[in-house]
């Protein structure tokens, strides 16, 4: 992120979602069923499509071995999980101005 670039919040979000009619209770009902949505999906192993915003997506990296660039000891990096969040091609039209 670069120096001095501002992240929006929760409460900015709330804020622009009144614009709309949403109350701040149903906006925080929202967020929080488009989570357990997202991550429901993610455990049984199912991308999330999110029309006109992006793609979520889960895949197993497999374990590998690292080093620790001080010491050059090596170490074994465990199996996880990595996420991957792809923007569409309107929302990336929509920031670039295209």
């Amino acid at each position: 992120m670069a120096k001095g670039k501002k992240k929006t919040n929760k409460p900015e979000l709330i804020a622009h979602m009144q614009k709309a009619g949403f109350t701040p209770e149903m906006t925080t009902t929202f967020l929080d069923q488009l989570r357990l949505f997202i991550s429901d999906n993610l455990k049984a192993d199912t991308d999330v499509t999110l029309p006109t915003i992006g793609k979520i997506s889960a895949d197993m990296v497999a374990p590998r071995v690292g080093r620790n660039p001080r010491t050059g000891e090596e170490y074994t990096i465990e199996e996880r999980l990595r996420y991957r969040f792809t923007v569409s091609k309107n929302l990336r039209e929509s920031v670039e101005g295209v």
